[in-house]
C-alpha cells in the first residue's frame, strides 16, 4: 500500500494511534465544510427550521424524520444517531402542538368557554351531542333543508368566533384540528386535558362557522337549479301535450300565407281571399294558440311556470338575506344593488318596485320582469332573476361572503400587513430562504455572475461586485 501511495511505510505507524482517526475526521470536516450536529449555531438553526416545519404542517413523525435527514445532508451537517433525531423530531412536534393549543385556548372568554363546553353535552331530542349535530350539515334539497341549514348557521354564530384573532395560526393546522375534533368521539374530547380540549373546540367553532355559510349557498344553489330544471321539464311536457293544437294552428297560418303569396287578382282584396278559405275567427284563434305555445329560441327557461313557486321561495328568502351578508367587487356592484333592493323592498307594495335597479337584465328576463304596456316591474320575476344572477356572481367571485372559504374574496386570501409580517419568518425558514432580502439577492447575483463567466472567459479578469 505504501508503494501504491508513494509513501514511507514508517508513516503508517501513526495511524495505529486512535487520536489520528479523530484528527483525520476533523480534517475532513474542515476541508469539505461539514458541521457537527451538536454545534451551537448549527443545532439552533436546525431546530428553528424543524419547528417552523412542524408549526406550519402537521406532518407524520416519519415524514418529518426523512425531511430532517435530507436537511442535514443538504446543509452538510453530520447525521446524529437515529434515536437522537427521532427524539428531537418528537419533542419539536409536541412543542409546536402545545403552543398552538395554548394560543387557541386563550382566545375565548369565560362565557364562550362555557358555550364551547356545552357542545359536548347530549341533546335530549336527537340523543346526539350538540357537537355531532352541528358538524353534520343538512343534505335535504328542499325548503326545509335550507331552513335547517340557516338555523345551524345561526347556532354556530352564537359562539361569536368573529372576534378571535387567528392571524398567527396557520389555516391548515386549524382545518386539521377541526377535522380531528369531528372525527373523535365527544367522550374522548371530554377526557382530554383542559388546554387541548378547548383548543379543539375553538378550531371546530371557527372553521365550521365559516363552512356553514358555504353549506347554505351550496344547498340553495342546488335547490334553485333543481327548481329551474323541474319547471323546464314540466313546460316541455306541456308543450308535447299541446303539440297537436300547435300543428293545427301552424297549418292554418301556413295556408293563409300561401294564399297571400299566390294572390294575383287585383280585383279581390288579399284579406278577402284569405277569409274565403279560412274564417277570421279561426285565423285569430290560430294566432293566439301560436302566441301561447311558443317562445323565443333563446329562451331556455319556462318563466311562467317558475313564477308559481314564488311563494315557496319567500318561505326562506328573508332569513337567507338576513344571515348571508354579500360584498361585491366592482364587477358585482349592480347585482349587489339588486340583492339589497329585494332585501329592503321584499314586502313593499308594487309602486316602490318601479325604482328597482335593472342593470344586467337580459332580453329574455326583461320581457317577463317589465310589463311592456305599463312599464311596471313584476316583483316575482325580478326576485327570481336576482337570485339567478347572485348565484352566478358568487361562482365568478364577483360577489363574495366575508369569512367564507368557498365563496370568499380571493383578494383577501393574499397575506398582507401584520398577518404577512407575523408569518413571514416561519414561511421563509421552511423554504430555507434568508429573512434578509439583500443576503438572498447577493447569493443569486454571484451565482449568475459565475454562470456568465463560464460562457465568457474574458469576464474572469473583470472585477465584479454585487
Amino acid at each position: 500500500m505504501a508503494n501504491q501511495l508513494h509513501l514511507d511505510a514508517q508513516s503508517f505507524s501513526r495511524y495505529r494511534n486512535k487520536r489520528s482517526q479523530w484528527d483525520q475526521m476533523q480534517e475532513i470536516r474542515s476541508v469539505y465544510g461539514y458541521k457537527n450536529f451538536t454545534d451551537k449555531s448549527t443545532h439552533w438553526r436546525f431546530i428553528r427550521w424543524l419547528y417552523a416545519r412542524a408549526w406550519l404542517y402537521n406532518e407524520r413523525p416519519s415524514v418529518l424524520f426523512d425531511l430532517a435527514t435530507a436537511r442535514c445532508i443538504e446543509q452538510k451537517i453530520l447525521l446524529p444517531g437515529v434515536s437522537v433525531l427521532t427524539r428531537l423530531v418528537s419533542t419539536v412536534r409536541d412543542r409546536s402542538a402545545e403552543n398552538i393549543w395554548k394560543k387557541l385556548s386563550s382566545l375565548p372568554d369565560n362565557v364562550q368557554k362555557k358555550q364551547l363546553e356545552n357542545l359536548l353535552q347530549i341533546d335530549q331530542k336527537t340523543k346526539k351531542t350538540y357537537l355531532e349535530r352541528l358538524s353534520n350539515p343538512p343534505v335535504t334539497i328542499s325548503v326545509t333543508g335550507i331552513k335547517n341549514t340557516l338555523i345551524r348557521l345561526q347556532e354556530l354564530r352564537q359562539l361569536n368566533t368573529e372576534n378571535w384573532d387567528m392571524s398567527r395560526i396557520p389555516s391548515k393546522r386549524l382545518q386539521q384540528f377541526a377535522r380531528h375534533t369531528v372525527a373523535v368521539r365527544a367522550q374522548a374530547i371530554a377526557r382530554m386535558p383542559d388546554q387541548r380540549r378547548m383548543a379543539m373546540l375553538v378550531a371546530f367553532a371557527k372553521m365550521y362557522t365559516q363552512s356553514a355559510q358555504d353549506d347554505v349557498i351550496d344547498i340553495f344553489d342546488r335547490y334553485l337549479t333543481d327548481l329551474f330544471a323541474k319547471t323546464y321539464r314540466k313546460e316541455q311536457k306541456e308543450r308535447l301535450r299541446t303539440i297537436k293544437d300547435l300543428d293545427k294552428a301552424a297549418c292554418q297560418l301556413r295556408e293563409a300565407c300561401v294564399i297571400l303569396l299566390e294572390h294575383t287578382d287585383p280585383s279581390v282584396h288579399p284579406k278577402t281571399a284569405v277569409f274565403e278559405k279560412i274564417s277570421e275567427k279561426d285565423l285569430i284563434q290560430a294566432v293566439q294558440i301560436v302566441d301561447s305555445l311558443t317562445y323565443s329560441p333563446n329562451q331556455t327557461l319556462a318563466y311562467s311556470g317558475l313564477l308559481q313557486h314564488y311563494g315557496t321561495i319567500r318561505k326562506f328568502l328573508p332569513l337567507l338575506m338576513e344571515e348571508i351578508e354579500l360584498q361585491a367587487t366592482p364587477a358585482g356592484l349592480p347585482i349587489l344593488q339588486a340583492w339589497n333592493f329585494v332585501k329592503e323592498h321584499g314586502k313593499s307594495n308594487k309602486k316602490r318596485w318601479k325604482n328597482a335597479p335593472l342593470a344586467g337584465l337580459n332580453a329574455n328576463w326583461s320581457k317577463v320582469v317589465i310589463d311592456k304596456d305599463s312599464g311596471t316591474v313584476n316583483h316575482r320575476a325580478y326576485t327570481f332573476w336576482m337570485l339567478e344572477q347572485v348565484l352566478e356572481a358568487l361562482h365568478r367571485h364577483d360577489l363574495y361572503i366575508l369569512g367564507s372559504e368557498k365563496y370568499g374574496d380571493l383578494r383577501a386570501q393574499l397575506l398582507q400587513g401584520k398577518e404577512w409580517k407575523s408569518i413571514r419568518p416561519s414561511i421563509l425558514r421552511s423554504l430555507d430562504w434568508s429573512i434578509d432580502s439583500y443576503e438572498s439577492l447577493t447569493v443569486l447575483c454571484k451565482q449568475q455572475f459565475l454562470k456568465n463567466a463560464e460562457k465568457i472567459p474574458e469576464a474572469r479578469s473583470y472585477f465584479f461586485k454585487c
